[in-house]
């Protein structure tokens, strides 16, 4: 069973437990080969989605219900945690995806992310405004938000994807240029710093409009990072997600994370 957890602190992983003294040498030794580890690879890995619940969503209402949760938390799709928000989340990259999904008339179910923004100039309008592909999917325009759940000192990050699409596209492109709006004094000079570079606090905001009401990402002010730690684990995040290193698991059923939108039917 998925472990469970409603707290406003991030879950220490087990493997932070102190090691007893007379393991230390041999796990230390064991630990520069990666022993077991080998033949591990990005596909081999699942990169969890932090996901905001809905009033429908199965781990609020449904078989999969989680005692405790409710809608407006945060749920982590890999490990089955629940954070009551907010956390802090340290964004590492950026990328737009164009997520292919069934329509639900037709059962629904993800299909495949894509890049290609051309993709776009197959597609049709419908009358519900979704882009509509040639052989009868919806197309989903996607910002993912890959970065590291954090927490108090001594916390391990965690990494996570946040997917914003639908009606959450405005937020996330009003936090990318938050982002890219920051400015650093460096010795005689001020820069851009990177990305990474700071941590948000994440929570959620409901919202509403004719179609229904829903829980929406709310972003908060950027945070410098100054544990070197933590910043260097960002820092490897980054480029393990630049270099093609991550692989994601498939995104939250269409229709979990958001209720308005002229595309809310297939959205992250």
């Amino acid at each position: 069973m998925a472990r469970k957890q409603t707290s406003k602190a991030v879950a220490k992983r087990a493997s932070t437990a102190p090691v007893p003294a007379d393991m230390m040498k041999s796990l230390a030794a064991d630990s520069q080969d990666a022993s077991g580890f080998e033949d591990m690879g990005a596909d081999d890995l699942a990169i969890p989605f932090l996901m905001v619940l809905q009033a429908l969503s199965p781990q609020v209402r449904g078989a999969t219900k989680i005692a405790g949760a409710k809608e407006g938390m945060l749920f982590n799709t890999v490990s089955g945690a629940v954070y009551d928000p907010p956390v802090r989340f340290v964004p590492c990259y950026y990328q737009k995806c164009f997520v292919e999904w069934v329509p639900r008339e037709k059962g629904g179910g993800f299909i495949a992310q894509h890049q290609d923004p051309k993709l776009l100039d197959t597609t049709k309008r419908n009358d519900k405004g979704q882009d509509v592909l040639p052989n009868g999917n919806i197309l989903v325009r996607t910002g993912y938000h890959y970065g590291l759940l954090v927490g108090g000192k001594g916390d391990v990050p965690q990494a996570m994807v946040i997917g914003m699409s639908s009606t959450q596209l405005k937020r996330s492109r009003r936090w990318n240029s938050q982002a890219m709006a920051l400015k650093v004094k460096v010795g005689n000079k001020t820069v851009t710093p990177p990305l990474y570079s700071h941590s948000y606090s994440l929570g959620s905001v409901e919202e509403s409009n004719d179609k229904g009401t829903w829980y929406s990402w709310d972003i908060g002010e950027p945070q410098l990072i100054e544990d070197a730690a933590v910043y260097q684990a960002a820092r490897e995040f980054h480029q393990a997600v630049k270099s093609g290193g991550v692989r994601l698991t498939p995104p939250p059923a269409e229709g979990d994370t958001d209720a308005g939108g002229d595309d809310a039917d297939n959205v992250l």
